[in-house]
């Protein structure tokens, strides 16, 4: 009953998370410019190239941690939902604390990324 919808969240938090991470890695080597569609884009990153680079590369920490972090709660939640099929409240957690932690840590790394643009702008 609870398996099929545990392992799409599932899916959903592993694809959110590997994002995150590919954000992270991508800033970390420069390979990310300034652009309208992938990274932290604040209004304060988005008026350089240079505010871009230093905010994403402050992070970049917090989105790694962020992506490892929900990519294992993706598997907890694999777990738990294959071995506790008949207590479905423990999948609903721990689905919903994966896109919590997700959310979270992008906040947080947007208010990080803003403040060190902020500083170069």
């Amino acid at each position: 009953m609870v398996l099929a919808p545990s392992l799409i969240a599932a899916v959903g938090i592993l694809l959110l998370g590997y994002l995150v991470i590919d954000v992270a890695e991508s800033s970390l080597k420069g390979k990310n410019p300034r652009n309208g569609s992938y990274g932290i884009r604040t209004r304060e990153t988005k008026k350089s190239d240079v505010a871009w680079s230093e905010g994403h590369k402050k992070a970049a920490p917090i989105l790694k941690s962020t992506g490892i972090v929900s990519i294992g709660i993706a598997a907890v939640l694999i777990v738990v939902a294959i071995f506790l099929n008949s207590y479905p409240i423990f999948a609903i957690i721990v689905g919903a604390l994966g896109y919590i932690v997700i959310l979270a840590g992008l906040i947080r790394a947007a208010i990080v990324a803003n403040s060190a643009a902020r500083r170069i702008n």
